[in-house]
């Protein structure tokens, strides 16, 4: 290639190189890769305000970090096994690094020893730190690295778990067998062999207990600097001054571990005021131009980290690449000062969007965009189409993305428990399923598929009135917790009939649709003239061409609430109203005596321009406060958003469209595995926010993208 000149050509350079399972290990974010980009964006929102006529012939770049001085705010972040990208692997980067004056943090899962890179050059460095289960080895480790005349400790506090990155798990990652964790071949062969497959057998070695007094502690058996890596909110950041830390790297491990927290340069100022000058501040994530380390200094920082560019040096050209990179960075960053001062104004965020998936489904929309490609274009559009032009249907994503997670660190994680109970009934864990019609379209067994499924996660499942399995057969296919979505029709008689048929299966609460007293307008639906195939029947409907026929014909356009005292008197299973989106009607929800509220717009499938469910969720948990449980369906899609639902007051959330597309793929086991995956993704939110059970999930734990533009 031609000489490169800008980061992104030793990216592009090391994308084309380098085993495609290396590549993916070095580039891929946790789940979608929202936070993976929006760390790039925050950075491309910031505007630099340039100043004129200022006397900039001379300029001096350099500065401290813990009272030893770099020639320039840029230094090297922590990234493990280093010979993945060339042979020479962290001795290259190190002799780079004392060359251009700056500092570089070793990470704990380096492929060279701390011994070896010690030796290698005399610049300043770091050793970052991983405590693991066995204090003696993380003891012997600190020795290690204070006799080899390390500086600081930059202690890792936001992995008791390791992230879900859909490409890692996708190629089966592991460390190719001529290399090693070389920091950990003097330990036992456990240690050496377990931290070769990291995800198999992180938790083995890593302390998933700690909590803040690993401070103290630490203080105890070190004299280094210590420095808290992976800091995001102001809360921790406070507590990290406490106890007395000497600095924070404010770090979303580069975006690979819990997916839309925000942007380090996002969360950079809460943090910087919190500390208030009493620790130094420095940031990592998305940093690819000189002028990115200067919006940080702008907004507070010390000092910058760079990790994925050094590794594509390191592609490049070794050691002698890895200095061109920090170059060109040191390069920029003197432009960026000679053009302008440190004053930075900064514009309204915008919206990213997602990934594609892959045939191996590892991810929600990997079933989706399976079942794009396998369902008659019929039957995909009736699942997937949205009212009219489709605003709140998307809505309900974007308004996920978003939120943004502020993770809390040093809690003790090393037990989770996701369990829950809905309207008195315990479920695993707060994912639940919603009604959806006709899932024999989907797959053959349908509603019978996803029961067991269901039953099988430990959660529960809403039975549509619209289903192509009877309530009966339903109910006997599995023993789990069970709802029934009812619509009241005009012939009250039928209503009943179906109340007691859902009363003699086992069904624990009714969920009554109060949104469809008109069905929505779907062009999608139209165009296609959708009809329900030949071959399959509403099987719960005794006059099914009825149905067919005329959905208006057999629904109650004319219901009010004394809907509610009707039901009361008809049945004693519990009452869940299903569409209520505005605080007016929660309030007469409660009002009138229902157990408890679904938050829904019909999945986006009604009335469009209406608002997204989750933007929704906080007046009506604010108007019912606490007299009956409140849920949330539409735009789930991974277990950080029903995270985010239960920080903003949900008890639990349903999901729909992704349980067809689970039945698409394969059936029973097909929903079973999109189950799974939102319960991993879900457990693995709670740990990397500090929950050790949903009632530690709170309000403060979310916040609106737009906190962090003010």
């Amino acid at each position: 290639m031609s000489e490169a000149v800008c980061i992104s050509d030793f990216e592009n350079h090391a994308k084309e190189f380098p085993p495609k399972n290396t590549w993916e290990y070095v580039s891929c974010g946790a789940n979608e890769g929202i936070t993976l980009r929006e760390n790039r964006c925050a950075f491309d929102r910031l505007r630099l305000r340039p100043r004129v006529l200022r006397d900039v012939s001379s300029i001096d770049m350099s500065t401290t970090i813990l009272g030893e001085k770099i020639d320039f705010p840029i230094c090297v972040a922590p990234t493990a096994m280093q010979k993945m990208a060339h042979p020479d692997g962290e001795i290259a980067t190190a002799k780079a690094v004392s060359q251009a004056g700056t500092c570089m943090t070793l990470s704990s899962s380096s492929t060279s020893t701390i011994e070896d890179v010690a030796s290698a050059s005399s610049g300043l460095k770091w050793f970052q730190l991983y405590v693991c289960k066995d204090r003696d080895v993380t003891i012997d480790l600190i020795r290690r690295a204070e006799k080899a005349g390390f500086k600081a400790i930059a202690l890792t506090v936001d992995v008791p778990y390791v992230g879900r990155r859909y490409a890692e798990i996708r190629n089966k990652f592991v460390l190719p067998p001529h290399l090693m964790l070389a920091n950990y071949a003097n330990y036992t062969n456990s240690y050496e062999t377990g931290v070769k497959s990291r995800y198999d057998s992180f938790e083995t070695l890593i302390d998933l207990s700690l909590t803040w007094d690993l401070i103290p502690w630490l203080r105890s058996v070190t004299k280094l600097g210590i420095v808290l890596k992976g800091i995001l909110t102001a809360e921790d950041a406070r507590l990290a001054v406490q106890y007395g830390v000497d600095g924070i790297l404010v770090s979303n491990h580069g975006a690979r571990q819990l997916d839309t927290v925000p942007a380090t340069i996002e969360a950079l100022p809460e943090i910087v005021s919190a500390v208030d000058g009493k620790c130094e501040v420095y940031l990592d994530g998305g940093v690819r131009f000189g002028t990115d380390a200067f919006k940080a200094l702008a907004l507070g920082a010390r000092a910058v980290f760079v990790g994925r560019p050094v590794l594509w040096g390191l592609v490049y050209q070794g050691e002698e690449g890895v200095a061109k990179v920090l170059q060109i960075f040191k390069d920029e960053f003197k432009l960026a000062m000679g053009l302008t001062v440190l004053d930075v104004q900064k514009p309204v965020f915008d919206i990213v969007g997602g990934l594609k998936a892959c045939r191996e489904p590892v991810c929600i929309s990997d079933f989706e965009n399976h079942a794009k490609e396998f369902l008659p274009k019929n039957t995909w559009d009736y699942i997937c189409s949205g009212a009219n032009e489709g605003i709140t249907l998307r809505e309900n994503r974007c308004a996920f993305d978003r939120l943004r997670l502020r993770p809390r660190v040093l809690r003790d994680v090393s037990s989770i428990d996701m369990s829950t109970t809905i309207l008195g009934e315990k479920i695993d864990f707060p994912i639940c399923v919603a009604p959806t019609a006709m899932q024999k379209m989907a797959h053959p067994d349908g509603e019978i598929a996803t029961a067991k499924a269901v039953d099988q996660a430990g959660t529960c499942m809403t039975l549509s009135l619209g289903s192509t399995s009877t309530i009966e057969d339903v109910a006997s296919s599995s023993s789990g917790l069970k709802w029934f979505q009812l619509n009241v029709c005009k012939d009250r008689d039928v209503t009943i009939d179906l109340i007691r048929k859902a009363e003699r299966a086992g069904f624990k609460a009714i969920a009554v649709t109060v949104d469809t007293p008109y069905v929505g307008r779907k062009y999608a639906e139209i165009r296609n003239k959708f009809a329900l195939p030949p071959h399959l029947t509403l099987a719960n409907y005794t006059n099914e061409t009825g149905v067919k026929s005329h959905y208006a014909s057999l629904i109650d356009s004319s219901l009010t609430w004394d809907l509610i005292p009707w039901l009361r008197s008809v049945t004693k299973l519990q009452i869940v109203l299903k569409g209520i989106l505005t605080a007016e009607d929660a309030r007469l929800a409660v009002q009138y005596g229902v157990d408890g509220i679904l938050v829904s717009n019909h999945g986006g499938r009604q009335l469009d321009t209406v608002p997204a469910t989750i933007e929704a969720l906080p007046e009506i948990v604010s108007a019912v406060d606490g007299k009956c449980e409140v849920y949330l369906d539409s735009g789930v899609r991974f277990g950080t958003d029903a995270f985010k639902a239960l920080a903003l007051g949900a008890r639990a959330v349903f999901v729909g469209r992704p349980v067809l597309w689970g039945l698409a793929y394969q059936g029973e086991e097909g929903v079973a595995k999109v189950l799974q995956i939102f319960k991993d993704e879900f457990k693995l939110a709670m740990g990397l926010t500090g929950c050790c059970s949903v009632q530690d999930i709170s309000r403060d734990m979310v916040a609106h993208e737009m906190q962090y533009s003010q």
